[in-house]
């Protein structure tokens, strides 16, 4: 595996996409949707999202105490790699390098050999880009490896080969989202990469723009399914209270 990865990467030898249509339009669903939400590190979790499977674990920082599920995910990753089932566990760090227990769980990975792919932010890491900032080396024979934080296909590629060196029981990897000098300038992250994912597409002929509001329509009919269910669900309460 190499040491970066930017769009340019994003193809096999002589220019030969290695990415199906179908990968490419998931990838764009998943990209549309993380910016919907307005999640930050929407490319890299679309990125990574696109080849998980169902029983994969996901720890996030968003909610609970982070560091007590990055316990039981170690946990569970060790007996995973007992077992050998191919199961991952995947950890998302939003503020990269500054939680104990992130350097903590890096080590422990790292010796056991771990199923275990970290996600981490490092754009503001003194809002330095790639070649400037000071990023991290390889901890043991974990990879750390620096991505276009707001290119889809680039982390997805990353993901790929890390996630599949991890199931086969190589140990795990660090994908390190950095600003790529040469990735446009947003105060969303999001919708860069969602930009930037488009014109890659259209650039190789795919049908961004159908895809998009196809996609669209979806999300909204699931959104709109949700909020329904959720309201049948208060009626029930209501009328349970009223009996």
């Amino acid at each position: 595996m190499g040491n970066e990865a930017s769009s340019r990467v994003a193809s096999g030898k002589h220019g030969h996409t290695l990415i199906s249509d179908a990968k490419f339009r998931r990838l764009y669903a998943l990209a549309l949707e993380h910016a919907r939400q307005d999640e930050d590190m929407a490319a890299a979790r679309a990125g990574v999202a696109a080849d998980l499977r169902s029983d994969d674990v996901v720890v996030t920082q968003e909610r609970g105490d982070f560091s007590e599920r990055v316990i039981a995910a170690l946990g569970g990753a060790a007996g995973d790699r007992l077992r050998k089932n191919g199961r991952l566990t995947v950890i998302v760090c939003a503020h990269a390098g500054h939680d104990a227990i992130v350097r903590e769980a890096h080590q422990l990975a790292d010796e056991a050999k771990l199923p275990v792919i970290f996600v981490e932010d490092w754009r503001a890491n003194g809002g330095a880009t790639k070649k400037q900032a000071p990023l991290p080396q390889r901890i043991g024979a974990m990879p750390a490896i620096p991505v276009d934080a707001e290119d889809v296909i680039a982390i997805y590629r990353v993901a790929h080969e890390s996630m599949t060196r991890a199931r086969e029981g190589s140990g795990p990897t660090r994908i390190l989202c950095v600003r790529w000098p040469a990735s446009d300038k947003s105060d969303k992250q999001g919708d860069t990469a969602v930009g930037h994912l488009e014109q890659w597409l259209e650039a190789r002929g795919l049908p961004a723009q159908a895809w998009r509001r196809e996609i669209l329509a979806e999300l909204t009919a699931r959104q709109s399914a949700t909020t329904d269910k959720a309201g049948d669900a208060a009626d029930d309460i209501q009328e349970l209270r009223l009996a």
